[in-house]
């Protein structure tokens, strides 16, 4: 399961830096997600209330998205960035976003609309 980096606005500061730092195999362990913060809240929060969460969001989002929660078909990139480090993810997701800026600017021009910029 590919890891995910935080894109937009993250502040400079130990809660928002320190997870990129964490390696993709402890994030994602034996099929859970978010396994380090899991296994740290696990003698304060039980199991139910932890999976009752993921259920609640997942069944939201099945049922307005159309979409299954967690597909890596409900996402334009997934990136595995154990297998790259985080300098060749965003390597990839740079050269992801200028093919598909020119993907969608031939797409607006076969419809004949004008460039957005």
């Amino acid at each position: 399961m590919p890891t995910r980096l935080p894109i937009g606005r993250v502040t400079p500061n130990t809660t928002t830096a320190m997870p990129a730092t964490i390696p993709a195999s402890i994030k994602f362990k034996n099929g859970t997600m978010k396994y380090l913060l899991r296994s740290a809240m696990r003698k304060y929060v039980p199991d139910e209330v932890m999976n009752r969460t993921d259920k609640s969001r997942s069944s939201y989002y099945n049922y307005y998205s159309n979409k299954r929660w967690g597909s890596s078909k409900s996402y334009d990139l997934c990136i595995n960035s154990s297998a790259l480090g985080y300098d060749g993810a965003v390597d990839v997701i740079l050269k992801f976003a200028e093919v598909k800026q020119a993907f969608n600017k031939k797409n607006r021009e076969k419809a004949g609309l004008k460039d957005e910029d």
